[in-house]
């Protein structure tokens, strides 16, 4: 298999991220489990009737464009992508019908932040879990952890960086609320301090199960520490298939791969002085070299 100059140059990225693993995952590990001014979404399942003007908000307000598929007319997008952060999904078990608002969930004991190389992703100090677009490498090390599989790689010119829900931090961080609740046309979405929405969700969910909803629960109190979405869900979390009980990828895992980005690492410093005589001998001009726009006239996968 060859190795043209942009696989090179992203293995180096990814080497080079793994070097400042060290500086620059000290901004996540020093906040504390339970955050200054800490703030959440709540969702409220059985207020939902599907209108989807959250999911639309969240379009407009990052400028992310539509996901069209001519098969499936309400449920399209069927999942969450680098282009969709936030969805409305219909669980179908049973003959129950519930809807729910799927996104990145926020953790307090978050994988994502555990296993990123370079600290890209990180908590901010409301809670919130956002990727630093200028630090992201985009190992993909951030979706394969996630227990929720939230975060997902751009493709094409946005190949390399990871794109999730950020809860809408830049408008939080200026007083405002998140565009998603906003939006809501129910009151199925609340935003607020933390410890106020627990104690609105756990009194809905004791007035659910006297309507007859016996397995009523709020998701994201205590999951991973506590979550900054939570859910008010009316059936078991499998009927919206959630992890009953989320695990959290831990330092060890972290750790072990870290060992194999230095190992990356240390098979690329081998391996360039090799690769560069290879290029120079085959005396081929690297793609768009003849080009002053840098086209090489090639379509890129």
């Amino acid at each position: 298999m060859s190795l043209n100059r942009r696989g090179f140059l992203k293995i180096l990225g990814i080497v080079s991220g793994s070097v400042l693993v060290h500086p620059m995952k000290s901004r996540a590990k020093t906040i504390a489990p339970k955050f200054k001014d800490e703030i959440a979404v709540l969702y409220d399942a059985s207020k939902c009737v599907g209108c989807k003007s959250c999911q639309n908000a969240c379009k407009r307000i990052h400028h992310l464009p539509p996901e069209i598929d001519q098969a499936r007319l309400y449920d399209a997008p069927e999942d969450l992508s680098e282009k969709t952060w936030n969805l409305i999904v219909l669980a179908k078990e049973g003959g129950r019908h519930p809807f729910f608002f799927k996104r990145c969930f926020h953790c307090t004991e978050a994988s994502c932040v555990n296993v990123c190389p370079t600290g890209a992703v990180h908590h901010e100090e409301n809670g919130a879990v956002v990727i630093d677009q200028n630090w992201c490498i985009g190992c993909g090390y951030c979706a394969q952890a996630c227990p929720f599989g939230v975060p997902h790689l751009g493709e094409g010119k946005e190949r390399a960086t990871a794109r999730k829900c950020d809860l809408n931090y830049f408008r939080v961080i200026k007083g405002k609320i998140p565009a998603c609740v906003a939006n809501c046309t129910t009151g199925a979405l609340s935003f607020g301090k933390r410890n106020e929405l627990v104690l609105k969700a756990q009194k809905r969910v004791e007035e659910l199960k006297k309507q007859g909803y016996s397995e009523a629960n709020l998701y994201g109190d205590l999951e991973l520490g506590g979550m900054h979405h939570m859910s008010i869900l009316l059936y078991r979390p499998s009927v919206y298939k959630l992890p009953e009980k989320p695990k959290v990828a831990t330092s060890i895992l972290a750790k072990s791969w870290l060992g194999g980005f230095l190992g990356a690492g240390l098979i690329t410093v081998l391996m360039t002085p090799f690769w560069l005589s290879h290029r120079k001998r085959q005396g081929k001009p690297e793609p768009g070299a003849n080009d002053p726009n840098g086209n090489s006239g090639m379509k890129e996968d």
